[in-house]
């Protein structure tokens, strides 16, 4: 999750300073906004990745101790399609895309102060 986080949110940050959005012809700088929304984006990515992991785990975490977590899976695929794997990803992202926010727009305030 973290190399999801980090990666995506430079990306993003760079991204977003470095050309206007499309469209809305808006170019972002390294301010509080282009913050927010690169570390929002990275958020997106980060939860996105982390589902199929969170889900499976669940899953094997809940199933009987004689299913194979291989079998789970097959048996999960073949019943409800690769969909399953997205289950949750609106709680997840509740709970981390403030946290993501919140940690890149510290991180960047923390990363302006002077050093003594």
């Amino acid at each position: 999750m973290n190399a999801s986080q980090v990666g995506s949110y430079d990306y993003f940050k760079s991204s977003l300073i470095s050309a206007p959005v499309p469209i809305l012809d808006y170019q972002f700088h390294d301010n509080l906004l282009c913050h927010t929304a690169a570390s929002c984006l990275a958020g997106t990515v980060a939860t996105t990745v982390c589902a199929p992991a969170d889900v499976l785990k669940s899953r094997l975490m809940s199933a009987s101790s004689s299913q194979r977590p291989l079998d789970m899976l097959k048996q999960s695929l073949r019943e409800e399609g690769p969909r399953f794997l997205f289950k949750g990803w609106t709680p997840a992202f509740i709970r981390l895309g403030p946290n993501t926010v919140l940690m890149f727009v510290f991180y960047e305030l923390i990363s302006e102060l002077p050093s003594n």
